[in-house]
């Protein structure tokens, strides 16, 4: 009987424990993004692929991302984490389209890899306007995808570029006081989300008040 009973509890918590470690996502984007470096230049292309799962993040091996448009495949290892109200994210937002193409709409397929190589995959249909590839900063705030935009953030930087958080932008017009609860945040950028999540928008970066830049 204790025997039994032994074999029953070693069953209990390994169960526990595979539930507890069984790879689960709770979020993820996929979402071409428009960089702007100055107001006067055209934006730079990349897709930016995020996940945030329901157990550690740092459980998480490497993403893979496949444009079935394309039939190219970027995978990422070397995560960058993004610290938000609702978690902590892991992915990257600097994926480039071989050679001087251009990035293609179409399917997408998401597949997150854990330490235990257990896999789980979401599928994205990429449907973004080109046409802003020729707008520069202020033709952008001018244009109709301008208005499309339904939420803004703030991008913190420490000095060395490091991505530090990315806070929800409110009532409150300025940047400085969002950066006041943010340590060793040196530079922002504004980061504006279509409603539809299709694509996404980064400003040139800003120098905040009483920081000083890495030179």
């Amino acid at each position: 009987m204790r025997n039994s009973l032994c074999v029953l509890c070693a069953l209990v918590l390994c169960m526990v424990s595979c539930t507890q470690n069984k790879l689960e996502i709770v979020n993820s984007i996929v979402c071409p993004v428009f960089s702007y470096e100055s107001e006067s230049g055209n934006p730079s292309l990349h897709l930016g692929a995020y996940v945030r799962t329901s157990n550690e993040i740092g459980y998480l091996k490497l993403l893979q991302v496949y444009s079935e448009t394309g039939g190219f495949t970027w995978t990422v290892s070397d995560f960058q984490y993004i610290y938000s109200s609702n978690g902590k994210w892991a992915g990257t937002s600097a994926l480039c389209v071989p050679g001087r193409l251009i990035l293609p709409n179409g399917r997408i397929r998401l597949t997150a890899v854990d330490a235990d190589s257990q896999t789980v995959e979401r599928i994205f249909n990429l449907s973004y306007p080109k046409k802003l590839l020729s707008l520069d900063y202020k033709s952008f705030l001018r244009s109709e995808d301008y208005q499309k935009v339904s939420q803004q953030y703030i991008v913190f930087y420490d000095k060395d570029g490091t991505l530090l958080n990315c806070t929800l932008q409110t009532d409150v017009p300025d940047i400085n006081e969002y950066a006041k609860t943010i340590q060793n945040a040196v530079t922002a950028r504004t980061l504006w989300f279509a409603k539809d999540k299709s694509f996404a928008v980064l400003s040139p970066v800003l120098a905040l008040a009483g920081k000083t830049q890495k030179k």
